[in-house]
């Protein structure tokens, strides 16, 4: 009897969803059993459920589409924290020949919305502003590596927006944006200027044409990758009032990657898959730059911050910005014990599981931002 592809596909939909592993592992064609078997099937796609919640209105109707014999059946599925794309392969023995989680494309800015433009590219934004005629000081949020929503969404939580709402009650705006390689993913970039420094310029000149929002008090924050490069952006842009660092390495990347790998205990080949990642222009304009140096020459206020639990990026880290920095008077550096490279309480050792588990960026962290950019040390 002939098995359809169609209802194959839904079971492997409704039995992922219910996390039994061995039973979508049992309708895998040879050649995906040797490539994910139920233990790491279990282990990559768990979490990533765990971290969406429960499944909004039932299963989706699939997208259909058919290359070289396999059935691709897309369920465009909305969950409770997020939307996903589960894409199942159904071969002609009617076995499981491919499986993925894929986040939707991003949608392109409706009219009247927020956009940051970059040449042709146009990034949805979201300015969020306190109660009150103002004007206010505003703080520019740009992204850590990868591609990244406005909320900088790293399974089940949401940093840019905990800034952006916890800020807001102190009385600082924020805005933030969708990355370039988030909402373009197709498009190359060269070096960081295209992936993230453009971007970020126009998205503070935005800012400071906004209702109720003070052109003399833009702030820029940078975490992880965006602090690295905060003060290129800076001295781009010597009008800032000031900057804030949250996870900034000051180390090169491959570096950091290298420590990440040995700390997870990756194989090495993983560190040339990632160089891989980029073109050659990509590491050797990082070559050239040396961010402490870069933060040394900025003639503005600096906010360092530091979760003592990050693997990502260390207080190896952390310790070469207060080295590099320990004689100026306007830069206020500050680390926590509990928090991950998400600003996240935890303890004991951080892993990347951790961040599947929903928290919010704590109290106390907010109000060392609002109180630096309230009152800048040196103004």
């Amino acid at each position: 009897m002939a098995v359809e592809p169609r209802s194959v596909a839904e079971a492997v939909f409704d039995e992922l969803l219910r996390q039994d592993f061995a039973a979508v592992a049992a309708r895998f064609s040879p050649q995906m059993s040797a490539a994910l078997p139920q233990e790491k099937l279990a282990a990559a796609v768990g979490p990533v459920l765990k971290s969406l919640g429960a499944l909004q209105g039932g299963r989706p109707q699939p997208q259909v589409s058919n290359t070289q014999g396999v059935e691709v059946y897309t369920f465009p599925a909305v969950f409770e924290r997020a939307r996903m794309n589960v894409v199942v392969a159904i071969d002609a023995q009617g076995r499981v020949a491919g499986l993925r989680l894929m986040p939707p494309p991003p949608e392109p800015p409706k009219p009247g919305e927020l956009v940051v433009e970059s040449g042709d590219l146009k990034l949805p934004a979201v300015l969020t502003v306190p109660e009150g005629p103002g004007p206010f000081p505003v703080v520019v949020l740009v992204h850590g590596s990868g591609p990244h929503d406005q909320d900088e969404t790293v399974a089940a939580n949401a940093p840019f927006r905990d800034l952006a709402e916890g800020l807001a009650a102190r009385g600082v705006a924020t805005l933030r944006y969708v990355k370039r390689t988030k909402q373009y993913p197709q498009r190359p970039v060269a070096t960081v200027q295209d992936e993230v420094i453009e971007d970020a310029l126009n998205a503070i000149a935005l800012a400071r044409k906004q209702n109720r929002i003070d052109p003399k008090r833009v702030f820029v924050l940078g975490h992880s990758l965006g602090g690295y490069l905060a003060p290129r952006i800076a001295a781009s842009d010597p009008s800032l009032a000031g900057v804030i660092l949250l996870a900034a390495n000051a180390r090169p990347i491959l570096e950091l990657a290298r420590e990440q790998l040995e700390y997870l205990g990756a194989p090495r080949e993983t560190l040339e898959k990632l160089r891989a990642a980029a073109p050659a222009s990509y590491w050797a304009d990082l070559g050239k730059y040396d961010p402490v140096a870069a933060a040394a020459k900025l003639a503005m206020p600096m906010l360092i911050l530091q979760g003592e639990r990050d693997y990502q990026v260390t207080m190896k880290d952390f310790g070469m910005w207060k080295t590099g920095l320990t004689v100026r008077k306007d830069v206020v550096m500050k680390s926590y014990p509990r928090l991950n490279h998400l600003f996240l309480e935890g303890e004991g050792k951080s892993l990347p599981a951790e961040y599947a588990k929903p928290g919010r960026i704590p109290g106390y962290v907010l109000d060392d931002i609002a109180a630096f950019v309230r009152t800048p040390p040196g103004k």
